[in-house]
């Protein structure tokens, strides 16, 4: 496996994309890779480790070039929305580091069309934004992109923050858009709001018993999705705390097996998607 970090702002150490790819080999099936870009959650305070790299490892154990971005988190940043490009920075960040492997497609051995974005509760919002506002007017013009390059092909979102409304996590509402949170920028980034038909297919799955992202958020947007004509799959578990990451012993005091499922259903369902 090779490693390589990138930073995404010239000027900054704290926001960066951790880049992990696959050893090649003229005996190995897979030729070009897809990539899967990772956001982990932590309500946009911070980043959580259990959703950074035992992700990245797993996908990677199917084949899968990997990618963990390190964006803008209250935690270490005063305010987490530009105001001169008017968009909020983790968006921006979320959507550079898309064209940043597109970019570098090449160069990694990546299949660029098959490159798929996964969020894991507030990363799961960013995750969303990534998919549901790439083609947002004030976000692309702060890229200087065009034509949809940054659009993930996929996106998988573990119990993602959603709503700003009344089934919100207000938490990372609040870290996001600070002072900025007039109500046009809650509509913007209430992603059930914004869904069209150009957003790329999505797996969601939540626990119905989360107490910290309420289920909801979940079945909005893909009730948002199916009004959409938007290929998705959805998968709510009965029981399970919120932040179950893979659900394994590694991550957890006490390994879920029954939601654990969602990652291998997730593998069936992206390598369908991207056709591999």
């Amino acid at each position: 496996m090779n490693s390589e970090r990138i930073y995404i702002y010239e000027n900054s150490e704290k926001v960066y994309l951790d880049v992990f790819l696959c050893n090649e080999s003229i005996e190995y099936s897979i030729k070009k890779r897809p990539f899967i870009l990772i956001c982990p959650g932590g309500g946009y305070y911070r980043c959580s480790a259990r959703e950074a790299e035992p992700i990245a490892r797993a996908y990677m154990a199917k084949g899968y070039n990997a990618g963990i971005l390190y964006y803008s988190v209250s935690e270490n940043t005063n305010c987490l929305y530009d105001e001169k490009n008017d968009v909020a920075k983790p968006h921006y960040e979320v959507s550079k580091a898309i064209c940043i492997i597109r970019d570098n497609a090449e160069k990694w051995n990546v299949d660029k069309a098959k490159t798929a974005v996964i969020g894991f509760s507030a990363g799961g919002h960013l995750a969303g934004c990534a998919s549901i506002l790439w083609n947002d007017e004030k976000l692309v013009k702060a890229l200087g992109c065009c034509d949809g390059y940054n659009r993930p092909d996929a996106v998988i979102l573990s119990y993602p923050v959603v709503t700003s409304g009344e089934r919100a996590h207000k938490g990372s509402f609040d870290n996001l858009l600070g002072k900025y949170s007039t109500e046009e920028n809650l509509e913007r980034y209430s992603l059930e709001k914004n869904v069209t038909e150009s957003c790329p297919p999505a797996f969601i799955w939540h626990t119905s018993t989360d107490g910290t992202v309420p289920v909801e958020n979940s079945t909005y947007l893909a009730t948002a999705l199916a009004e959409a004509g938007v290929n998705f799959e959805l998968h709510i578990f009965p029981e399970g705390s919120h932040g179950m990451s893979l659900a394994t012993r590694e991550v957890l005091p006490k390994e879920n097996l029954n939601v654990a499922r969602w990652f291998e259903w997730s593998v069936i369902w992206l390598d369908k998607i991207l056709d591999l």
